[in-house]
């Protein structure tokens, strides 16, 4: 929560939010590796009236975690080149 609200405070002056998630993994059920701060985060800044736009690394699946997003960028491999 510490994060998030760290997070939040260096957003307040934005519009618009990129949120990059990583580390995503294909087991659904493990919620593909989602963790509740990051859904969490998307929804804090939802509830900052800021535009977050998603960039996901791996799986479109778990997009579903993440219904809050205003705009969504799959990216499917998570590696050094990407």
């Amino acid at each position: 929560d510490t994060t998030i609200a760290q997070i939040s405070k260096q957003c307040i002056d934005a519009d618009v939010v990129l949120v990059g998630i990583h580390q995503v993994n294909s087991y659904a059920i493990k919620t593909y590796g989602i963790s509740e701060s990051s859904k969490k985060l998307v929804a804090t800044l939802k509830s900052m009236n800021k535009k977050v736009i998603l960039c996901l690394f791996g799986t479109p699946y778990a997009i579903k975690y993440f219904s809050g997003a205003d705009a969504v960028i799959c990216l499917y491999e998570d590696n050094a080149f990407t």
